[in-house]
């Protein structure tokens, strides 16, 4: 699943809003691992749950700076939904389409490179938590023991418990997958 969104900011006001455009790759793997959560009801994914994640900026910014765009007016509106438009055309639809296959995604994870989450930055637990996901209904694997390794050495006390359900739960659905059940 392919999630785009525009995102308001806390301090638009009524006569001035900031927007930026969210994008991001939620495969069936980490939906299914959402709904096993004992606190997961149905409902809508989130943006923030993807593995893949990024973020289209005004034409013209730095991709390392923080801008959005500044809505206030009908005119203001009018080039900011064009400027969206164009990005989505130029950046967007063709890297989300891509990611839409899971190979293409656990490359990407492999590669270092989940939009906005880069390994080179840190974020190892990411990366290894998103490998598991796209290893997992081939499964059990040396590669697949390796990201849950991974997954352990980065998981920092408060999430220790989370990476341990985590893992449990991929190496039942590892196992199901090559005994259909």
């Amino acid at each position: 699943m392919a999630i785009v969104n525009v995102q308001s900011s806390a301090y638009s006001t009524s006569s001035h809003v900031r927007c930026i455009v969210n994008m991001a790759v939620v495969p069936e793997p980490a939906q299914r691992w959402l709904a096993s959560r004992p606190y997961s009801k149905p409902r809508q994914v989130h943006y923030s749950e993807g593995i893949y994640q990024d973020r289209l900026r005004p034409t013209g910014t730095d991709d390392l700076v923080e801008v959005w765009w500044d809505v206030y007016d009908t005119a203001s509106a009018g080039v900011a939904i064009a400027d969206m438009l164009s990005q989505l055309h130029a950046h967007a639809w063709d890297r989300l389409d891509t990611l839409l296959s899971q190979d293409a995604l656990l490359s990407a994870a492999i590669a270092g490179d989940l939009g906005f989450l880069k390994r080179r930055n840190g974020n190892e637990f990411s990366f290894a938590k998103a490998q598991a996901l796209l290893l997992m209904d081939a499964g059990p694997s040396d590669a697949l023991n390796a990201a849950l390794e991974s997954l352990r050495r980065s998981a920092i006390p408060p999430s220790r418990a989370y990476a341990e359900s985590f893992e449990e739960w991929v190496h039942h659905q590892a196992a199901a997958a090559i005994t259909g059940r």
